[in-house]
């Protein structure tokens, strides 16, 4: 229970494992059902695809089990082993009726949704305002270094001068 962190790099199977992790919290106890768990991810493309990876997971685990499940899908046939069938069925049955319940989002739009339900416990607007592109910012920084750093001395501003630096 709590915080679980899984950080790869890209083709390692996270997804794969995140998507079998979310039947065994489910089973397991861990999570009581799929509005405890919340996976977040970076872009778009891969929050859906992995929704669409956990609820075809749990879809594979309510059907009775494939001819070739243990060699096609090891990580499901796990899960039937340890928990017995009449529970995986139970508890994948529920899932499936549940699955809208189960919150699967980018970095970003969590932390939108976040702000927005609960940034006013912090002082903050009730709407407040995302900046998504953070080169005005950007810009503002570079400008007060460049001042403080180069224009405010005389030798760096001199060399700056001579190198033609912008």
């Amino acid at each position: 229970p709590g915080l679980s962190v899984i950080e790869a790099s890209a083709g390692t199977g996270k997804t794969y494992a995140i998507s079998h992790l979310v039947p065994r919290l489910l089973l397991d106890g861990s999570a009581a059902n799929l509005g405890e768990i919340l996976l977040v991810t970076f872009t778009n493309d891969a929050a859906r695809e992995l929704a669409d990876r956990v609820r075809r997971v749990i879809e594979k685990l309510h059907a009775p089990p494939a001819p070739d499940e243990e060699a096609a899908d090891a990580g499901l046939h796990r899960l039937r082993e340890k928990f017995g069938a009449k529970k995986v069925h139970e508890v994948s049955g529920r899932a499936l009726l549940d699955l809208d319940l189960l919150g699967v989002s980018t970095i970003h739009s969590f932390c939108q949704k976040v702000l927005q339900t609960e940034g006013t416990l912090c002082g903050l607007p009730a709407v407040p305002e995302l900046i998504p592109d953070s080169a005005e910012i950007a810009d503002r920084v570079l400008r007060d270094l460049w001042e403080s750093l180069i224009a405010g001395n005389a030798l760096h501003a001199a060399v700056a001068s001579a190198m033609r630096w912008k």
